[in-house]
């Protein structure tokens, strides 16, 4: 009897997610051009991405991605102006087009107005279902 899915275990490094399961199914890329764009994500986004294909896991709202992240958490952390340090730098496949042109990261500000991240950083912003594919994981 064969399996539509296998599953592979990820062991310390998915921490509560435990195994991953990675289906057999048609790639929901599009049959049109795609090019790489990288983002910062946690574990269990990057677990949703794989599973549905889409980016963020398929969760509605604003998506940002980057063309070059930085390799370090912290510094990203900075860069982007986000509000928690992410866990997983990943390289992606996206449809050409789908995400807007670069633009500059504003600083994060906390409830009094003082810059909690700097910014400073190149973003790209899309929305929508997005297809996707996961190209690399930095762990």
């Amino acid at each position: 009897m064969s399996s539509n899915r296998s599953t592979e275990t990820l062991g310390s490094r998915v921490g509560s997610l435990g195994q991953k399961t990675v289906w057999d199914q048609p790639s929901a890329r599009p049959t049109g051009p795609e090019e790489k764009v990288q983002r910062w994500m946690s574990r269990p986004e990057l677990f949703n991405t794989h599973a549905t294909q889409l980016l963020r896991g398929g969760r509605e709202s604003t998506h940002y991605v980057t063309d070059s992240a930085n390799t370090d958490a912290k510094r990203a952390a900075q860069r982007l102006a986000l509000e928690k340090t992410p866990q997983v730098r990943t390289v992606l496949a996206i449809p050409a087009g789908a995400a807007t042109p670069p633009a500059k990261v504003q600083p994060l500000s906390d409830e009094k107005g003082r810059a909690t991240r700097m910014g400073g950083g190149m973003e790209r912003t899309a929305s929508g279902p997005i297809p996707t594919r996961v190209l690399k994981e930095y762990w």
